[in-house]
């Protein structure tokens, strides 16, 4: 099992295995000014989205 080819993929594609409803935004993020580290999944919980006060929140996904 490799991670991008398998759990990665998954996670994109079944994202409430994480145990939130998640929106994901991107994969491989690695956008950062002062570090190459890298994102494997970018995603925002989507009650914060849809919540009235209009805030949300950035959930980084590691796999």
């Amino acid at each position: 099992m490799r991670e991008r080819d398998h759990l990665q993929e998954w996670l994109v594609h079944q994202p409430d295995a994480l145990g939130e409803e998640l929106l994901i935004i991107q994969k491989e993020f690695d956008g950062f000014d002062e570090t190459r580290e890298r994102l494997d999944l970018l995603a925002l919980d989507k009650g914060a989205i849809s919540s009235s006060s209009r805030t949300s929140s950035t959930t980084p996904v590691a796999t």
